[in-house]
C-alpha cells in the first residue's frame, strides 16, 4: 500500500512539473524601471509611472514578448526579453 501510495504521488508531482512547463510564454512580474519611468506588472495589468503620476491598465502579450496597452487613448506596444528579464520599451531598456 505505501508503494503504490508513493507511486501515485510521483506521477502526480511529474504531471504537475510538465503542465507547469507548458503554461506558455514567461510573463514579466513586478516593476522594471529606468530614469524615473517604470512599468509594475501584476498577472492582467501594468501600472506605468513617470514621475509622481501612475496610470493602470490591462495589458496583453504575444507569444514573441510583445506587450500592448492603451493609455488614455493612445495604444503602446513593448516587448519582454524573458531570457534577460527586461522590457524594451521605445529603444530603451527597464530593469529590476
Amino acid at each position: 500500500m505505501k508503494n503504490k501510495a508513493f507511486k501515485v504521488l510521483a506521477m502526480v508531482m511529474v504531471a504537475g512539473t510538465l503542465l507547469t512547463g507548458c503554461g506558455g510564454p514567461s510573463t514579466p512580474s513586478g516593476t522594471y524601471e529606468k530614469s524615473g519611468f517604470s512599468f509594475n506588472f501584476d498577472k492582467d495589468t501594468v501600472i506605468v509611472t513617470e514621475g509622481e503620476n501612475s496610470l493602470s491598465c490591462d495589458y496583453e502579450m504575444d507569444e514573441e514578448g510583445n506587450i500592448s496597452f492603451e493609455l488614455r487613448g493612445t495604444q503602446y506596444t513593448c516587448k519582454y526579453d524573458a531570457e534577460n528579464d527586461v522590457i524594451n520599451f521605445w529603444g530603451e531598456q527597464y530593469t529590476k
